[in-house]
């Protein structure tokens, strides 16, 4: 899970790099369901979100919005997520995307 939570802050960080003046702000939060015995991270960003049309495919090997990036951030966070039985995902908020997964 610390390879997650750093992959998805690097992501955050980077996305508000090109922001212009004003707060940047990068949120990390953690939630232990008890009943079920499942951790939440949601990792949210005040950039500038990600394109709609790149939200399904954000989770590919080798697809990437960054001119410098990999492409393989997201999909290794990924398969570590399901292996531990959980499931990861994006979203456009406000301003700026949020990352969550949830795992047992």
């Amino acid at each position: 899970m610390q390879q997650v939570i750093i992959n998805l802050t690097m992501n955050g960080m980077d996305a508000m790099e090109d922001c212009g003046p004003g707060p940047r702000d990068l949120e990390i939060r953690t939630h232990l369901n008890a009943g079920s015995g499942t951790a939440d991270v949601t990792i949210s960003d005040s950039g500038k979100g990600v394109p709609e049309e790149n939200l399904t495919n954000i989770f590919e090997a080798f697809f990437t919005t960054k001119p410098q990036g990999t492409g393989l951030g997201l999909p290794i966070a990924r398969t570590i997520v399901e292996t531990y039985g959980g499931r990861i995902w994006a979203e456009n908020r406000g301003s700026g995307a949020a990352f969550a997964s949830g795992f047992r």
